[in-house]
């Protein structure tokens, strides 16, 4: 397949992954068998979203390669989602053409003798379209890890809308509901009038038997007979159910509100109101564990937990068996607080220099450590307790308070800070960030967060950390480094836990940092993701209340393979008729509307163009900019590089037989988002004057948007067309 005009080319497909997101596979070469192949990466204009790069290839199958494991060595046969990566090399240089997951595969049968196989494949992109954020398993590594002796993840699964109950005087007191109840589960029945004898509203009873439309519990004792209830009432499940074990000795004592949101943004699960909907305490958790505790963590939100003495109560005891009463609890300012009381007062002592109580989710708990204990709170700790010896937490525990209350974990001795630290960093993960918190995350650092919850990366030191060479900020060489300066030009706002993102995708929310940021995320033809930000191809400088800025463009010379022209004025010739030059309004914006989800609208309006290209409006809807000043940043920026009309490419062809393969090293060096220098002078075009409304004649760079590639083993051709943009690059 090595022809003077055609590079070598490699086909390679993994036919037994494990891990499909992984760069690293076995593969196997199938380049034999391909005829042709055809593959599209990109988007129209700068403002699109780029969408995932495709292949389409057609093989032969004529000697059962692709479905017969014994001829192809691998004991496995061609299927969806498999890895194929294309590469081509030529001049002694390898470049990747692409790479992704197959998604079909067609046999068409060409005679009696030969069948083909089109394979259709999608890069990663695709993946992250597929993958919503509603992880359910994410949190739970580094809930459930070898320390952890019960996890509670604070739900109450089921509830029931009671419509009638009654008592007889024998052992049993029987609702009638639409059931969603088992035998076994805890319930407590509230809101039920009393038509006669007893209240039948019970508190923390076990359900005895359960049928479709009804539920039993025991007689509790003290109830007059006969007892019929009047009214509808509610139901719910107080049983907290252990996550790791099974251990069944914890509950809430009284009603809680069916749980509205939990702790992390990314799960549909719930948590506990402790308040039942008010703004006082309620309810409490009763919690136990059938092991030795030396750490107890969990998640606390409450507006009004200033001044609680009691968010947790447990009792510790050193070697001696003196008991001593650790409470957490929150300052007058809301503050975190621990106290201590062996008996007497309880001393306190203040944790944290931040509230606990400004309706966000913190992290808080305490853990034993040899003999000291610490108290923890979002990811830091404090030494609090040096003076007992042979320190252990008694078995059953307390929390309550007017706030929410999510995933509580009760841990063994080799409970660490590291593992806290990953809790705190797994379950903040898309939440931290002004306002939240008053540092801010960065679009490139958020992007992060969400390939690593999307699978790219785990949580480990209490920090992100993803795939070796998974994703690259600004053309670095080096893959992304958390917390760099360069990873984004605008900070992003977080997602709040009282609205979720799990009805989005993972694509669905990077896309919506490119809007904020301006920027490009794609998937590199070698596998890996590429994030470009506002900044990559220049400097915009805007300041505080500022209401104009300043774009500066970097300075480009492309030479080489980079200079593409319609005569021999440079090595790489495009072929002509494939060239389609544009010139038309779908770029000019005299006005932009950006708005922030929280905010008002800001408005950039070039007022001094509006009577010469007239009145056009781009709109840019729920960015997440941090603040009204940065939203105004990006309409001004957007408004400075769409302000007049400048010819485009609509595309532009590059073929391997010119000049014997000469246009080689143009067709595969080139990437997306690159800059070329473009030349094309029409017949009799004007060459001076100002460029574009006087010089006709186009010498200029532009930025590479859209590359398609299309090979032929029969006649040995490879043509590559390109979309080429003026505007980002605009000076």
């Amino acid at each position: 397949m090595t022809l003077d005009s055609l590079p070598t080319l490699s086909v390679q497909i993994a036919f037994n992954p494990t891990n499909i997101q992984s760069l690293t596979q076995t593969w196997t070469d199938v380049t034999p068998y391909v005829r042709d192949f055809t593959t599209k990466l990109g988007r129209q204009h700068f403002l699109d979203r780029v969408e995932a790069g495709t292949m389409n290839m057609t093989v032969s199958n004529r000697n059962g390669f692709f479905l017969n494991g014994s001829v192809n060595g691998t004991g496995y046969v061609v299927q969806p989602r498999l890895p194929i990566k294309v590469t081509a090399t030529w001049s002694g240089t390898t470049y990747p053409v692409f790479y992704g997951l197959i998604d079909t595969i067609e046999e068409k049968i060409t005679d009696q003798l030969n069948v083909d196989l089109t394979i259709n494949a999608t890069d990663l992109v695709k993946f992250l379209s597929l993958r919503y954020m509603n992880s359910t398993n994410f949190w739970s590594n580094y809930a459930n890890v070898s320390s952890t002796i019960n996890w509670y993840r604070c739900t109450s699964a089921n509830n029931a809308i009671v419509t009638g109950a009654s008592w007889t005087g024998g052992s049993y007191v029987t609702y009638t509901a639409v059931n969603n109840f088992s035998s076994g589960d805890n319930v407590t029945i509230t809101g039920l009038g009393t038509g006669t004898g007893s209240d039948l509203n019970l508190n923390n009873y076990t359900i005895v038997s359960a049928t479709s439309s009804s539920f039993t519990v025991n007689n509790p004792g003290g109830l007059t007979n006969p007892s019929v209830s009047s009214g509808n009432g509610t139901a719910y499940n107080t049983i907290l159910i252990d996550q790791n074990s099974g251990y069944a000795g914890s509950y809430y004592d009284q009603l809680v509100a069916f749980p509205p949101n939990g702790a992390m943004v990314y799960t549909n699960d719930g948590c506990v109101d402790l308040t039942n909907g008010s703004n006082v305490s309620s309810g409490n958790i009763i919690f136990g564990t059938a092991g030795s505790p030396y750490g107890i963590d969990f998640w606390v939100l409450g507006q009004g937990i200033s001044g609680a003495t009691n968010l947790l109560t447990v009792l510790y005891r050193n070697s001696s068996g003196i008991a001593t009463t650790l409470y957490l609890g929150a300052t007058t300012t809301g503050l975190l607080r621990a106290g201590k009381a062996t008996t007497g007062a309880t001393t306190w002592t203040t944790i944290s220099s931040n509230p606990i109580s400004d309706g966000y989710w913190h992290h808080i708990g305490c853990y034993i450590s040899g003999t000291t204990l610490y108290i923890y709170v979002d990811g830091t700790t404090t030494s609090f307790d040096t003076t007992q010896s042979g320190v252990a937490f008694t078995a059953s525990n307390t929390i309550s308070g007017a706030c929410y209350v999510d995933e509580i974990i009760v841990s063994n001795s080799s409970i660490s800070f590291n593992n806290l630290q990953n809790r705190y960093k797994a379950g903040t993960l898309l939440t931290q960030g002004f306002p939240v918190t008053s540092n801010n995350v960065l679009s490139g650092d958020r992007i992060a967060e969400i390939l690593c919850i999307a699978g790219f990366g785990t949580v480990s030191g209490g920090q992100v950390v993803l795939n070796s060479n998974t994703y690259f900020i600004n053309d670095s060489a080096t893959a992304w480094v958390n917390g760099a300066s360069g990873n984004g030009f605008i900070a992003v706002e977080p997602w709040y836990w009282d609205s979720p993102v799990t009805g989005s995708t993972a694509l669905d929310l990077i896309l919506q940092i490119c809007d904020t940021d301006i920027g490009s995320f794609y998937q590199e033809t070698n596998g890996t993701f590429s994030y470009y930000n506002q900044l990559y191809y220049g400097t915009w400088n805007w300041a505080l209340n500022a209401t104009s800025g300043t774009w500066s463009p970097n300075s480009y010379t492309p030479t080489g393979d980079h200079v593409w022209t319609d005569d021999t004025s440079s090595t790489y010739n495009y072929y002509g008729p494939s060239l389609q030059v544009v010139r038309d309004d779908v770029d000019v914006w005299t006005t932009v509307k950006v708005s922030p989800q929280s905010g008002t609208e800001q408005i950039y309006e070039n007022t001094a163009n509006e009577s010469r290209w007239g009145y056009s409006t781009l709109t840019k809807s729920s960015t997440v900019h941090t603040t009204l000043n940065l939203a105004l940043s990006t309409a001004n920026f957007l408004g400075n590089l769409f302000k007049t009309p400048l010819p485009r490419v609509g595309n532009v062809e590059l073929r391997s037989e010119t000049n014997n393969g000469q246009n080689m090293t143009a067709l595969l060096n080139t990437e997306f988002g690159d800059v070329v220098t473009f030349k094309r002078n029409s017949p009799n075009s004007s060459a001076s004057g100002h460029y574009p409304d006087q010089q006709g004649l186009i010498s200029t760079n532009m930025v590479v948007e859209s590359i398609s590639h299309d090979f032929q083993a029969d006649p040995g051709t490879w043509h590559t067309s390109f979309i080429l943009d003026p505007y980002p690059i605009r000076s």
